[in-house]
């Protein structure tokens, strides 16, 4: 059986997409014990089954380093960012933190130049 648990980390932000939810461990998955699913639930399969590691610690990081939850990311924040995805490989993130290219790095993401880098802007420069 899948049990979600909703919580104000999953509502917080009105672009939050189902991969948070496997990242902050919202909700199990069914032992092989377990095997009987009913229509309702099979709707939620595939999402499982779709899941990119890397884009769920990636929106997990994002998550952690954004401290005063206002779903962008200060240069601080950023840079908290850019270590955190150093730590699990993610992209270039470890070229830049050996580089000491946070400003760099920032002032490329911040497409629109207020001063925040925000989701959309994050996933925008990864697909370049």
């Amino acid at each position: 059986m899948i049990q979600f648990v909703f919580s104000s980390k999953f509502w917080y932000g009105r672009f939050v997409m189902a991969l948070p939810i496997f990242a902050l461990g919202m909700f199990t998955i069914p032992s092989s014990s377990e095997s009987q699913v009913t229509a309702t639930q099979s709707q939620f399969l595939p999402a499982v089954t779709s899941i990119n590691p890397q884009r769920v610690q990636a929106q997990a990081n994002f998550f952690a380093a954004d401290v005063d939850k206002n779903e962008q990311l200060s240069l601080s924040e950023f840079m908290t960012f850019i270590n955190l995805n150093a730590e699990h490989n993610l992209g270039q993130a470890a070229s830049i933190r050996q580089f000491r290219m946070y400003k760099r790095a920032f002032k490329k993401a911040d497409a629109n130049g207020d001063g925040f880098v925000t989701k959309q802007e994050i996933t925008a420069q990864a697909k370049e």
